[in-house]
């Protein structure tokens, strides 16, 4: 703190001013970027886009307005059940006598949970879609996915002042989600123009999404805890509903929707198989020492709900809780309070400097 309060920041310490950017990685070109100052004209001109791919797709037969709100039903559909599932799924998992909870928020067996939330969600899409689907429906169906997107990127991307349209939930950063609506609006083009669309060019195509919302299917979860495992799940559909120029062509559905559940029960399956505590993967267990010099009394304290042998060892078979100890010390580094305190012997420890 000395240091930095009394360094001379000269210019060149200081950060040149400039314009902001959005980075998203990508197959062989690797880092792409694209300035801030983008960002209002490609969301008014994508949405602009999906406008006029609607009106020619109607001029040209391909395209109608009634198939594209019967387009809203599976997605919003698989969209709506994918996150009741998953989100309350676990919620029931969490519940359970047999869980114990890990202070860092991502259990073992978290990985499998999160393939059976998007396994789930797939198996959703796959059998919703199937069931809408008509020999040349695809280029409606694909409207309801790319509305959504570009809605989304307009909500939490879109500058307005100093912020977005929604007060407090700006993230130019997530202006890359952009990308793969371009994309889509090009394969839907494909799908109005060609009855039988080159599947290598929109698999091409396919890449910025499959890229993009891929990992994030994945890192969600992993970063922000279990809590918001349905994200998984929202983004697999988002995904495969951006897909759907591709997979729509696909007739046999029901088969991919039938093997989606298989995979469903498998991580189901290994995902309880995997959760018990083993030598491997022991219980995380917490146990903090804290002394009060004033009236040199000291306790023991344990953010864990569940007791393991090597924290009974010290708070004992039946420790009070520590209720009155939370009202006079600090919160774990995950926001969470003791749950249990035992009296402690009291020891002299040489002053900190």
């Amino acid at each position: 703190m000395n240091h930095l309060s009394n360094i001379d920041l000269s210019d060149e310490l200081k950060v040149p001013e400039g314009d902001d950017y959005v980075y998203f990685p990508m197959p062989i070109i690797k880092m792409v970027s694209f300035p801030f100052k983008w960002l209002p004209f490609l969301i008014i001109g994508s949405g602009l886009l999906l406008v006029v791919l609607i009106v020619y797709g109607i001029r040209k037969r391909r395209i109608s307005f009634g198939q594209i709100l019967a387009g809203f039903v599976p997605f919003l559909g698989c969209l709506i059940i994918g996150y009741l599932l998953s989100n309350y799924g676990w919620v029931g998992i969490k519940s359970g006598s047999f869980y114990v909870d890990q202070q860092h928020g991502f259990p073992y067996n978290g990985y499998w949970l999160i393939a059976a939330a998007a396994m789930t969600a797939a198996t959703l899409c796959f059998f919703l879609y199937h069931k809408y689907y008509k020999k040349d429906n695809v280029a409606s169906l694909s409207i309801a996915p790319l509305f959504i997107l570009w809605l989304v990127c307009l909500l939490i991307a879109f500058p307005v002042g100093d912020g977005g349209l929604i007060p407090g939930v700006f993230l130019p950063g997530a202006g890359f989600f952009l990308v793969p609506l371009i994309a889509g609006l090009l394969m839907v083009w494909l799908n109005i123009n060609q009855r039988r669309p080159s599947y290598i060019l929109l698999v091409i195509l396919a890449v910025p999404a499959l890229f993009i919302f891929t990992p994030f299917v994945k890192a969600f979860p992993v970063a922000l805890g279990m809590g918001i495992l349905f994200v998984a799940a929202i983004l697999t559909t988002l995904l495969i509903g951006l897909l759907i120029p591709i997979i729509g062509h696909y007739r046999r559905k029901d088969l991919l929707s039938f093997i989606g559940l298989i995979a469903t029960l498998v991580c189901v399956g290994y995902a309880f198989a995997k959760a018990e505590f083993t030598p491997s993967q022991p219980q995380s267990t917490s146990l903090v020492y804290i002394q009060n010099q004033d009236d040199q009394t000291a306790q023991w304290a344990t953010y864990d709900e569940v007791l393991t042998d090597w924290t009974k060892a010290k708070l004992g078979e039946s420790p009070a809780a520590a209720s009155e100890l939370n009202k006079n010390t600090i919160d774990s580094k995950y926001g969470t309070g003791f749950s249990y305190a035992a009296t402690a012997p009291y020891k002299e420890l040489a002053p900190v400097r």
